[in-house]
């Protein structure tokens, strides 16, 4: 990541790249490179595209910690997921495991957190 220039460190577009940036390696690090851990083809995808959006809308409206929140939550989300899942049997007999609910939660309470966050500085510097 970019860190060398302090002007740029603190542009809202220098941080929309690096979280971007941060995404997209890291749904080719998970989709890809870790497929053997988790086995989904589709789902790293779609978060990955929910996050995009995510980090659009938080620089739409200026939320910087909006954009850690997006940007950080996808591959922390992943390994939260991957730490706390467990595998089961379905009714039918077949394989089952929550990886994908625990990423998807801890992704969405990062996003959370990081508009929280943003709320509130922007309330306690009126």
């Amino acid at each position: 990541m970019i860190f060398l220039d302090c002007k740029w460190m603190n542009s809202r577009k220098a941080l929309l790249a690096e979280m971007v940036f941060l995404v997209v390696l890291s749904y080719v690090g998970i989709r890809y490179v870790l497929f053997d851990l988790h086995g989904m083809k589709q789902w790293p995808l779609v978060l990955g595209v929910f996050s995009l959006i995510v980090l659009v809308i938080a620089y739409l409206g200026k939320a910087r910690e909006g954009l850690l929140g997006a940007g950080i939550g996808y591959p922390c989300g992943f390994f939260i997921g991957w730490l706390l899942c467990s595998d089961g049997v379905d009714p039918g007999g077949g394989r089952t495991n929550n990886l994908w609910i625990i990423w998807t939660v801890s992704l969405v309470v990062m996003i959370v957190l990081g508009a929280v966050w943003t709320l509130t500085r922007r309330r306690l510097h009126r």
